[in-house]
């Protein structure tokens, strides 16, 4: 979390994926509203495996 404070142009980016993947295919479904404090009702673990950035910035963060 620290790391994403500090380089906001992640986070950005790992947002924008997470619409992409998750958020905008479950809405084109008609599976919900989206709500920030709703995201984790949205994602189930088949959409994880689709998250490349968010996993490398995972990934990193462990070998930090």
């Amino acid at each position: 979390m620290l790391h994403l404070l500090k380089h906001p142009q992640y986070k950005e980016r790992i947002v924008e994926e997470i619409r992409e993947v998750v958020v905008r295919p479950k809405m084109a479904k008609g599976e919900g509203e989206w709500e920030p404090s709703s995201f984790l009702d949205l994602i189930d673990y088949d959409d994880i495996s689709e998250l490349g950035f968010y996993s490398q910035c995972f990934n990193e963060s462990l070998r930090m």
